[in-house]
Order: C-alpha cells, then structure tokens, then sequence
C-alpha cells in the first residue's frame, strides 16, 4: 500500500507530495502564460486560492496545474517537512 503524503497548500487545501512535479512563483511571465495557455485549451487548472491573489503555481504529474495562494518559499518548506 502507498504512502500519501499530503502537503497543505492553503486555505484548507492539501497536495499528495509523491504527485508534484514543480513549483513555479506565478510573478514568472512565463509561468502566466501556461496558466493562460492552459485554461485557453482546455486542461485543468484548478483554482485553490479562493479570491486571494495568486502567488504560486503547481504542475502536477497528471498534468493539472493547482494555483495557490501561498509563496513558492513557505511550500518548498512544507515539502521538505513532508520528506518529499
């Protein structure tokens, strides 16, 4: 059986670890553009933030993009305390 570790990413919302593939701060052009590029096409872009402004974006291996409220930094610590 599979261990799931769940990393919370604000605002009550959880994120199984062993399912993330990157973490992006979304003040990146770049990264605003596959947010828009993705919602344009159709893919899965689930918005956790609830109003607040977005401050960090998730790619999932599945493919899903999770935007979050919280800085890249208070997650990438949240991961390491997780053991991911």
């Amino acid at each position: 059986m599979a261990v799931v570790r769940l990393v919370h990413i604000g605002l009550r919302n959880y994120v199984d670890a062993g399912r993330l593939q990157d973490c992006h701060s979304f003040s990146d052009v770049a990264v605003q553009r596959m947010v828009r590029a993705m919602r344009r096409q159709g893919g899965i872009v689930l918005d956790l933030t609830l109003g607040r402004r977005t401050r960090s974006v998730l790619v999932l291996r599945s493919g899903h993009v999770v935007l979050s409220p919280l800085t890249v930094d208070t997650l990438r610590q949240r991961l390491r305390a997780a053991g991911s």
